[in-house]
């Protein structure tokens, strides 16, 4: 193997990681906020912001 990668100008270290397969890993799905509004109160929020009473203005400043 030393011989193979000198002669092409190759390290063995980088030889050795390509005749490995590559490691497929999933990563686990995110896990919620705690701090998550629930999507009734949510909705309920979005709803007032909507209204005619706060319409111009930013969220902010209700």
């Amino acid at each position: 193997m030393t011989q193979a990668c000198n002669a092409v100008g190759l390290s063995r270290a980088t030889a050795y990681r390509r005749l490995r397969p590559p490691m497929v890993t999933c990563a686990p799905p995110p896990k919620p906020s705690h701090r998550r509004i629930p999507d009734a109160e949510r909705e309920t929020i979005l709803a007032v912001l909507d209204s005619e009473r706060f319409i111009d203005r930013p969220p902010r400043e209700v």
